[in-house]
């Protein structure tokens, strides 16, 4: 969708170097221009988007990994690509994990006695004073990536707890969720995230789940809500310039 390929190339068992073009009209808001490398894995097939100054040497840096393509994101080949990026002045951005929600029978995920609030569109802005929820708030209802639908959970009277969602493509919204530290492992991310998922499906929406790869409490979160591992995803970007996690776009729990 983010660079108009034909989405069977995803599911060949294949790896595939392709020239970058500008983002197609579909991508995900946070995509614009046109990438200088793109990477991603859906468990089968991998396709990287790369610049024409270095598409042959990140084919080469790729088949080193044979037929094993999850290899391509084992460090040794990260740094080797980052080494390759340095030298035109980029350097790898982020690398994280997707989730899709699966439509089956999961049981109801709700912490006992929580009171859980919905906000919808302008309703969000109640929540814009609190600076601690970047990892879920685009903290915008005007931009074109804006926030849609929040979710909070409120302790001493204000929130702890945050899930929300963006509207990063027309079909799919993406989900953030952020827990202030004292309030963690005690099943509220879970919760929250349960919820939002069954409000953005009732908009005829698709949710999608995204956190970087280390995150195992994010991780587990998404799996508990009924999310299944979809795919890998590296990102690049200009030295010097904010990082995905400069710009909080990573998600945390």
């Amino acid at each position: 969708m983010d660079h108009g390929i034909d989405a069977s190339l995803f599911f060949d068992g294949k790896a595939h170097v392709v020239e970058a073009a500008p983002y197609s009209a579909r991508a995900r808001k946070t995509m614009r221009g046109t990438p200088f490398l793109d990477i991603a894995f859906f468990g089968s097939g991998l396709v990287a988007v790369a610049d024409k100054q270095i598409i042959d040497s990140v084919g080469n840096i790729i088949a080193k990994s044979g037929n094993d393509l999850f290899r391509v994101f084992d460090a040794p080949n990260i740094f080797e690509l980052n080494g390759l990026l340095d030298r035109y002045g980029y350097t790898v951005d982020e690398l994280a994990a997707g989730f899709v929600h699966a439509d089956d029978d999961t049981e109801e995920r709700t912490a006992e006695g929580m009171n859980v609030k919905t906000l919808f569109g302008e309703e969000i802005t109640a929540l814009y004073r609190y600076k601690e929820f970047g990892e879920a708030l685009c903290y915008s209802v005007d931009a074109p990536r804006r926030d849609v639908i929040a979710v909070s959970y409120d302790d001493g009277g204000r929130p702890v707890a945050v899930a929300a969602c963006s509207n990063d493509c027309e079909e799919l919204y993406q989900i953030g969720v952020d827990v202030l530290p004292a309030y963690r492992r005690r099943g509220i991310a879970t919760a929250l995230v349960a919820k939002l998922t069954e409000l953005i499906e009732e908009q005829g929406k698709i949710p999608f789940y995204r956190c970087a790869l280390a995150n195992i409490a994010s991780r587990l979160t998404a799996k508990a809500c009924g999310y299944h591992d979809a795919w890998i995803e590296l990102f690049t970007c200009k030295k010097g310039e904010p990082t995905a996690v400069d710009k909080r776009s990573v998600f945390s729990v």
